[in-house]
């Protein structure tokens, strides 16, 4: 059983009942948080950080540390005002109170929150303030707000303006203020007074307005000469008297008036009219120029001949064509022109290219001698075998070599040669001795021949059948039966016989004879060729205007001279020849160039006219003050001003113009309308005068009742009218008139006659009546044409005459009493008795240009086809010009109411619909590479490509010398292409194993010599001077060469060249060793050129002499010269000095 615990002192035993247990001291740490630690029956806390023993030291409970303060007496979170604390068990935290952030631990402060920046909006809209403060912030109302309402956080407008009157000031509230500014008319607004000074808006009013000041206010009007008030700018537009100005003057406007000037190329300004007159810019124009005057101006270009115009001196400069004339010409420049002919040695002017050809001299030069052809010139030397030249008839004299030469040879001397062979009987010719061993003649003989040999000689005879004997080759010839025959025959010798027959281009062999008959291939010739008969043969050339000649068909095809003919032309093409005539508004036909001038139709134009020339045509039109232009008189006829001139103005008609003036009586002329104001001299008359005003006058005359008129004073006297009256009449005098009345009976009062006349009551009568008129009576009856007189209105009715007439008639029943009876149109023959008339065939005769169909009484028309513009005046239509605007591509000639249409010249397939051609691209012929084709529509044009010359239309190609003469040897293989670089030059692309000379190939195995110089330097055997020197020249060939040149690098650079084969090969041939000792000259490529010894050594020199140790514009070359003689320097040189010479590279190339 369980019973309660009995009392005792042991803390750690409980006793249940009867049992005693033994619990832990620490069990369940009673420290907790702490450290239980046991002591016997009892045990100890230890409290951590935050904590504190209770005082009987039992447990750990927890510290409040915000009640505590640090070592310096401060709260453990700083001020209190700035900080919170938070305690919690065994800690605590510091923060920042309300209204402060960012807490410093280290310093224990907060930073206090600008609330006002942080959420600008925490005190409402912009009508409140924020005011940040310690921890908070205060909300207010912003300057010119109050009431600060915190539930809408917005604050009230104060109303500055209110009861605010003074009215200088325009007081306007806005939100949160106010506005104060001078009211409209005033300024200065003083801010003290709050009031502003009266603007005098006139005081800065504008020169265009009259202003007009009042308090607050003024007022404006347009001032004299402007308009248009703008209230906004306070200014008046002025009123611009330049618009509408005249193109003769320049106009500028001023405010309120206006200045006048005559426009550049005008002059002569009239005030009145406000215009001046053209300035005829042309008439002093001078002859470099061409000039076209138009409405106040010009314009000019340089005449043919004439260059860079000059507009401030109005002239161009005259083209200097001789400047860059070709040498091959000579030529004189002349004011806007030049004259060429050909140089001294030229011929064949070419007026395109404005070249001459060069003359070859050397074509037909004697044999003789040995001519190099120049440019312009020529150059002779004594060809091999001839000697002493002879200037005058260029010959040389031929050298007898066999003069004295031996027996046992056989010498014929020929021109610049000589043939030598043994003589009969003598063999193996030596050429050094020029003589020939014995021959034994019979060894070896043809047994054609019968031989006994001698010394020098055998005598020898023909065998039969044989003939001719050789004593050469000691042969007899066969008997060739062929020698000779005519070349009708192609004849085959046999041995002792022969086979003819007749040659191509001959028939008929006559045995007998031996020759055949020529065929005359001309006999019937095509009219397209030139037929040349020629024995066996012909030649055959295509006749003038045909080309492309055709072997096969031996003809021509006709050339079709009109394919390019000029637009200026008519040009019909007929079989082998053309016709060309000038075409309308062109002249003088040009043979030559194939073209017309055009007729300038305005060169000498009346003044009355403005004319346009153009291409083949011009236009005409009056000029200003001129009408009525005459196409057949080229004229328009003045138009007379002044037969419309007002009478108030004085007019003085003058061509093409006028002049006008207030006549005597007017005034105030205005040159708009043309008329002046009359002068009303009646203005103010005297009432004694009757004033009548009159255009340009006056007239004044006593009035009724006055006399005696005074023309100083402009009055007149009283009359007294009733002194004396007529019976008929009663008078009463009154001043200044009088007044009379008929008496009774009487009537009409005569003022003139101051009488009254007898009552005709006849007057007045109407015209249905005859009224005759007695002395206070009258007398009626119908008039003609009236009936049936009614006495109470003294009238007759009118008899209607149409009543008759139908409807072929027009016919007026008037005037009254009578009628008029027309007939009705397409109607005629009035027949008065029917009172009917005919119908008109209005066909009958019509003209071609309308259809007409007759109707009764009247008729139709309409323009035929081609026609247009039907004139029912003249019954007639115009006829269309369907070639007004044909197609350039067309020839369209126009015919009364129809056209014909043909391709125009270079132009082809007409299109009936379009009415157009297809343009001929002429070009397609023209695929050589020489020309440059443009085509045009109906036409094209041909220029040589860059650097040919000498367009040939027949071939349809340029020439140049790659073409012609072949200069770099393509057609030998010496070359693979020849490249025009100028008209005269080309660059050769050579083929292997050529070499490029400059202007063509040569062979591979020229000679080729180059070496340098040093000044003062000597030079011996071994030195590559010399010996490369000889080495060229024993490789020297005899054989031809092409071309020598010769060279220096003195200065820039010196070259002579020869290039002619027979002068550079005797040049060349003549350094091989075996000839050096031969003295050799030779003229060629303008120079002299020597080759000969010098010091016992090879020298080559160029215009200069052997050995010489100066040369002008030439070189000399000796490499070994002196070489067994160290001192020696002398191995020559160019333009200069050949001894002891300036550094330099000399050098020489043959070509082959």
């Amino acid at each position: 059983m369980v019973g309660s615990a009995a009392a005792g002192t042991g803390a750690g035993k409980r006793t249940f009942g009867r049992s005693v247990l033994a619990v832990a001291p620490c069990t369940g740490n009673p420290c907790s948080p702490g450290t239980c630690t046991a002591k016997g029956g009892s045990y100890t806390c230890t409290c951590p950080s935050g904590y504190q023993l209770t005082p009987n030291n039992r447990a750990c409970v927890d510290t409040n540390e915000c009640n505590e303060v640090d070592v310096k007496g401060r709260p453990r979170c700083g001020d209190a005002s700035t900080t919170t604390c938070l305690n919690s068990p065994g800690a605590f935290t510091c923060a920042c109170a309300a209204g402060y952030a960012d807490y410093n631990g280290l310093t224990k402060t907060c930073v206090d929150v600008n609330e006002c920046a942080a959420s600008p909006g925490v005190c409402g809209d912009a009508t409140t303030t924020c005011a940040n403060l310690p921890g908070r912030y205060s909300c207010g109302c912003a300057r010119g707000y109050e009431n600060y309402d915190a539930a809408t956080k917005s604050c009230s407008d104060i109303d500055e303006c209110s009861g605010y009157n003074n009215p200088s000031i325009a007081c306007a509230n806005t939100a949160g203020s106010f506005e104060m500014h001078c009211a409209a008319g005033y300024e200065n607004l003083q801010a003290l007074t709050s009031s502003c000074s009266d603007v005098n808006e006139c005081a800065r009013a504008d020169d265009s307005v009259v202003c007009t000041n009042h308090a607050g206010s003024f007022e404006e009007a347009c001032a004299d000469g402007y308009e248009a008030y703008d209230a906004t700018a306070r200014t008046c537009q002025d009123i611009d008297e330049c618009l509408g100005a005249d193109v003769s003057i320049v106009c500028v406007n001023t405010n309120g008036s206006y200045a006048d000037a005559c426009a550049p190329g005008y002059e002569s300004y009239d005030p009145n009219t406000r215009l001046c007159t053209d300035v005829d810019e042309c008439k002093a124009a001078d002859v470099s120029v061409t000039c076209t005057n138009s409405p106040g101006s010009f314009e000019e270009d340089c005449a043919a001949g004439y260059e860079a115009y000059d507009s401030f001196t109005r002239v161009c400069t005259d083209v200097d064509e001789c400047k860059g004339a070709d040498v091959s010409v000579v030529c004189e420049n002349k004011a806007g022109t030049f004259v060429e002919v050909c140089a001294a040695g030229y011929e064949n002017y070419d007026s395109f290219y404005r070249v001459c050809t060069d003359i070859d001299e050397c074509l037909g030069a004697d044999v003789s001698i040995v001519c190099v052809n120049t440019n312009g010139s020529y150059a002779d030397a004594c060809a091999p075998g001839y000697a002493t030249y002879t200037p005058s008839s260029r010959t040389c004299t031929d050298i007898d070599e066999c003069a004295g030469h031996s027996d046992t040879i056989v010498c014929t001397n020929t021109p610049g040669s000589f043939e030598a062979s043994c003589a009969p009987g003598y063999e193996a010719y030596n050429a050094q001795s020029m003589t020939c061993s014995d021959v034994n003649e019979c060894l070896g003989l043809d047994d054609s021949v019968k031989c006994d040999n001698t010394i020098g000689s055998a005598t020898t005879a023909c065998a039969t059948g044989f003939e001719n004997y050789d004593a050469i080759a000691m042969t007899c010839s066969d008997v060739d039966e062929c020698i000779g025959a005519d070349v009708s025959i192609v004849c085959s010798n046999t041995r002792g016989a022969f086979v003819a027959a007749c040659a191509p281009g001959y028939e008929a062999y006559d045995a007998r004879t031996m020759t055949c008959a020529d065929i005359d291939e001309c006999a019937d010739p095509e009219s397209s060729v030139v037929c040349t008969n020629t024995p066996g043969s012909f030649e055959e050339v295509c006749a003038a205007g045909y080309e492309s000649y055709d072997s096969v068909q031996r003809s021509c095809a006709d050339i079709d001279e009109c394919a390019a003919s000029d637009a200026s032309v008519l040009c019909m093409n007929t079989a082998g020849s053309f016709t060309e005539v000038c075409a309308e508004g062109y002249e003088q036909y040009d043979l030559d160039s194939r073209t017309c001038a055009d007729i300038d139709e305005c060169l000498g134009a009346d003044v009355s006219i403005v004319c346009v020339n153009t291409n083949g045509s011009y236009a005409d039109a009056c000029a200003p003050g001129y009408e009525s232009y005459d196409p057949n008189t080229r004229l328009c006829t003045d138009v007379d001003e002044c037969k419309a001139a007002d009478v108030s103005v004085v007019c003085t008609n003058s061509p093409g113009s006028f002049e006008e003036d207030c006549a005597a009586g007017y005034e105030a002329y205005d040159s708009f309308t043309r008329v002046c104001t009359d002068v009303n001299e009646c203005a103010h008359p005297d009432t004694s005068v009757v004033c009548t005003n009159k255009a340009g006058s006056f007239e004044e005359a006593c009035a009724s009742g006055y006399e005696a008129y005074g023309a100083a004073a402009r009055k007149c006297q009283d009359i007294d009218e009733c002194a004396t009256f007529d019976v008929s009449v009663r008078c009463t005098n009154s001043p200044g008139g009088f007044t009379e009345v008929c008496a009774p009976g009487y009537e009409s009062y005569n003022p003139t006659a101051r009488t009254c006349a007898d009552t005709n009551e006849c007057l007045g009568a109407d015209v249905s009546i005859v009224c005759v008129n007695t002395n206070g009576s009258y007398a009626d009856a119908c008039a003609p044409g009236y009936e049936g007189y009614d006495p109470n209105t003294r009238l007759c009715t009118d008899i209607n005459e149409c009543l008759k007439a139908d409807g072929t008639v027009l016919c007026d029943n008037a005037p009254a009493g009578t009628y008029t009876a027309v007939c009705a149109p397409g109607y005629e023959g009035f027949d008065a008795s029917t009172m009917t008339c005919s119908d008109i065939n209005e066909c009958a005769g019509s003209d071609p240009s309308v259809v007409c169909v007759n109707t009764v009484g009247s008729f139709s028309m309409d323009c035929a086809t081609g026609y247009e513009n039907y004139s029912s005046l003249t019954q007639k239509c115009t006829d269309i010009n369907e070639c007004a605007n044909a197609d350039v591509s067309i020839v369209c000639t126009n015919t009364a109411g129809s056209f014909d249409a043909v391709c125009a010249p270079g132009y082809e397939n007409y299109n009936a619909l379009t009415r157009k051609c297809t343009d001929i691209n002429e070009c397609l012929a023209y695929t050589s590479p020489t020309v440059r084709c443009t085509n045009t529509a109906g036409s094209f044009s041909v220029v040589c490509a860059p650097y040919y010359a000498n367009y040939n239309p027949t071939t349809k190609t340029c020439s140049h010398p790659c073409t012609t003469s072949d200069p770099c040897g393509v057609s030998t293989g010496k070359a693979t292409s020849c490249t025009p670089t100028s008209l005269t030059a080309w660059t050769c692309a050579c083929a292997p194993g050529y070499g490029n000379s400059g202007t063509t190939c040569v062979s591979a195995g020229a000679l080729i010599y180059s070496q340098t110089f040093t000044q003062y330097a000597t030079y011996t055997a071994s030195s590559s001077q010399c010996s490369t020197f000889n080495t060229q020249l024993n490789a020297v060939k005899a054989t031809t060469y092409s071309s020598v040149y010769a060279s220096s690098s003195v200065g820039s650079g010196v070259t002579f060249s020869c290039v002619n084969s027979v002068a550079a090969s005797l040049i060349c041939r003549a350094l091989k060793p075996a000839s050096q000792l031969l003295y050799t000259e030779v003229n060629c490529g303008g120079v002299v050129w020597r080759v000969g010894s010098c010091g016992g050594e090879v020298e080559l020199s160029v215009n200069a002499a052997l050995c010489t140790c100066s040369v002008t514009n030439g070189m000399a070359l000796r490499p070994c010269l002196g070489v067994g003689y160290p001192g020696n320097i002398n191995w020559g040189g160019a333009n200069g000095n050949t001894c002891s010479a300036p550094t330099q590279t000399l050098g020489f190339r043959c070509y082959l």
